[in-house]
């Protein structure tokens, strides 16, 4: 009977369940049994049944909230999929997010721009009551969103601003505090690998989040991100299709301007053809481009102008030599242009543009081809066409008129060449005159040099100058300029820039052009002089003292430096031969500088103090301001550097010989 009645209760509580009854109803079957049924066995039985009935009550439940999160999640995914926005997507995904968790907030935080990246931006929120929320930029590299990024799993806490597992930030919490928010949840939104955004959802207590709760965010997260992704892909190509009358329209009045261009570029190398000089081309080219231009001949004449150029002429020039060092037209700081006209390697003029609605930027250099994209207009131009060529050109481009107005320039120099251009090919001939001691009488050459503003009965001094990598055509462009400057000569002469320079100082000569032309250059420049003449005849006398003194400045390592004969003294001269000076002093003196240099040690200087005090180790140690055993401990290093012989007649002149060179090279290089 007992077994009968804990059947039959069982029975009517599984009839409960499948009917959806509570747990108390099911209590309730189980515990109306009859009397037999509560003895001590039939007690356990019935406690059995009780607990395997409410086990699966709660096993039940948990397939039934998982079926009801699934079609939550599939109601979710065709939701966002019908939405083709990435606002509408963004709204579906904060309301969808709040209604999973019983939240009191949500809000997605993207990426700037279309691309979806950089840093963090709120774009969307549901539920939000602070203006603070929507455009909050979320610190980088910190912060729940950033443990969720970094994991790829939603990360939570039970109460925002007491928790301090995570770096805070002012920002944040003052949203945080102004919607009253305590517990958060941050979900990472990657699709593809690729992170775009977090979805922040918040309740406004304290609570934690389980693990069905925290999986079920995950999978939002990836839908989310997916509508983000697609929603962001429309928004662009949206943006595309508005913009694509706009951009017809910009591309007509391209090619139209191409066109003018075009044109006008053949009208200036026609015009240059017929005679036209600098000033009509200049007149031309100036209309045409609504701008102010400024021709300057290789000495810094004026050769042309049209309209208000600012600008001093020496730093027109320097812009001139960067434009022809670097292959390319340069902007200035105010939007004018500056490039060079050549004819082979020949400079014949300067080139400064200044257009009316040129704007000013930083400093920017630009390919000398160029494009339709400029900032000016021919004089039919519409004002709508000049804005828009006029934003075009703030691209860092040229105006593409200006190539063939260079073009124009070159064939009208060669032409009928002006006056600046011809000065500056009159200098370099003196100068090869000069040095080449041609039959021409010295009253003949004085005069010639006084026609150019040079006088030869002032002293002059010589200077050879040799670039690392070799004279470029910039450095003939520098040379050129700053012998005018100078109302000196220049010359470029096969590895060498050659310039006669006024003036009774070679070694400051020297050491103001090595500087200057290294930084015109960007490479060192060496730089030998000497000087100062008395007479032209004296000139191929004192160039090849100059040059000399360079080579011997390149054999004894003193390079990207200037100096005179004086400086390199005797020694110096006689190894302008050539001679494998480095091989000589590692064989002479080697064992010493590698010591110095290995131990910081100083036995190369003691040495030549030791030498200088006549081999006298008291009168060394008092040049040296040290004690004589110091000396002597070194003399004694020295000797088992050097060997025994060291000091025999022959060793000893090599030494001191080795020793002088090594001081004056490195005199020359530390410029003292």
């Amino acid at each position: 009977m007992a077994q009968q009645a804990i059947h039959e209760g069982a029975v009517a509580a599984l009839e409960l369940l499948a009917a959806g009854a509570q747990d108390e109803h099911l209590e309730e079957a189980l515990e109306e049994q009859p009397a037999d049924g509560k003895s001590g066995a039939g007690q356990d039985a019935r406690d059995r049944v009780r607990r395997a009935v409410l086990q699966l009550r709660r096993r039940l439940e948990s397939v039934q909230q998982r079926s009801a999160a699934l079609t939550f999640l599939l109601d979710t995914a065709v939701d966002l999929a019908e939405q083709e926005i990435l606002a509408d997507a963004l709204a579906v995904l904060t309301r969808r997010a709040r209604m999973l968790l019983g939240a009191d907030m949500a809000c997605v935080a993207l990426g700037e721009g279309a691309a979806l990246s950089g840093p963090l931006v709120v774009r969307a929120a549901g539920g939000h009551l602070s203006p603070l929320t929507i455009g909050l930029r979320v610190p980088e590299h910190l912060g729940l969103g950033q443990r969720a990024l970094e994991s790829a799993v939603p990360v939570w806490t039970s109460d925002f601003l007491t928790d301090h597992t995570f770096e805070h930030r002012a920002v944040t919490d003052d949203m945080v505090r102004a919607e009253g928010l305590r517990a958060v949840i941050a979900t990472p939104l990657v699709h593809a690998s690729r992170h775009v955004g977090v979805l922040y959802t918040a309740c406004r207590a304290p609570r934690q989040f389980s693990r069905e709760e925290v999986a079920l965010m995950s999978t939002l997260g990836e839908l989310g991100a997916a509508a983000v992704v697609r929603g962001a892909a429309t928004d662009a190509a949206n943006l595309r299709l508005r913009n694509l009358p706009r951009d017809q329209d910009s591309t007509t009045r391209q090619l139209l301007k191409v066109s003018a261009d075009s044109l006008a570029g053949r009208q200036l190398i026609q015009a240059a053809l017929e005679g036209a000089g600098p000033a009509a081309l200049t007149r031309k080219f100036g209309r045409h481009m609504r701008a102010a231009v400024r021709v300057c001949a290789p000495d810094g004449e004026i050769l042309a102008e049209t309209g208000e150029l600012p600008g001093q002429c020496g730093d027109l020039i320097a812009a001139a030599t960067r434009a022809h060092a670097r292959g390319h037209a340069v902007r200035h700081p105010d939007g004018a242009w500056t490039t060079v006209v050549f004819a082979g390697e020949q400079w014949l003029s300067s080139v400064h543009v200044r257009c009316a609605r040129s704007s000013p930027r930083p400093d920017q250099e630009a390919g000398g081809t160029g494009t339709a994209r400029d900032n000016e207009s021919s004089p039919g131009a519409s004002g709508s066409e000049e804005a828009t060529l006029g934003n075009a050109a703030h691209g860092g481009e040229p105006p593409p008129l200006l190539t063939l107005f260079v073009q124009a320039l070159a064939v009208s120099h060669l032409v009928a060449p002006a006056a600046g251009v011809t000065a500056s090919q009159d200098r370099a001939e003196l100068l090869r005159l000069l040095l080449d001691s041609t039959s021409e009488t010295a009253e003949a050459l004085t005069q010639r040099a006084s026609r150019l503003g040079v006088n030869l009965r002032q002293p002059y001094v010589m200077l050879a100058a040799r670039p690392q990598h070799g004279p470029a055509g910039s450095a003939q462009v520098w040379a050129v300029s700053h012998a005018q400057r100078t109302r000196g000569l220049h010359l470029i002469r096969e590895d060498c820039v050659i310039l006669m320079l006024p003036g009774r100082d070679p070694n400051a000569a020297a050491h103001a052009v090595s500087s200057e032309l290294s930084q015109v250059l960007g490479q060192p420049v060496t730089v030998g002089s000497a000087g100062p003449s008395d007479s032209p005849e004296s000139v191929p006398s004192i160039f090849r003292e100059a040059r000399r003194c360079l080579e011997a400045m390149a054999a004894m390592g003193a390079t990207g430096v200037g100096g005179s004969a004086a400086d390199v003294g005797l020694f110096g001269l006689l190894l302008s031969r050539g001679d494998d000076v480095p091989a000589f002093l590692d064989a002479t003196i080697g064992p010493l500088i590698r010591y110095d240099k290995q131990h910081l040690s100083e036995l190369t200087g003691s040495l030549e103090a030791y030498f200088n005090a006549g081999g006298s180790p008291t009168h060394a140690a008092k040049l040296l301001h040290v004690h004589p055993n110091t000396v002597s401990r070194r003399l004694e290093r020295i000797g088992e550097l050097l060997g025994p012989e060291w000091q025999s007649p022959e060793r000893a002149l090599h030494i001191q010989l080795a020793l002088r060179i090594l001081h004056i090279g490195y005199g020359l290089r530390s410029g003292s």
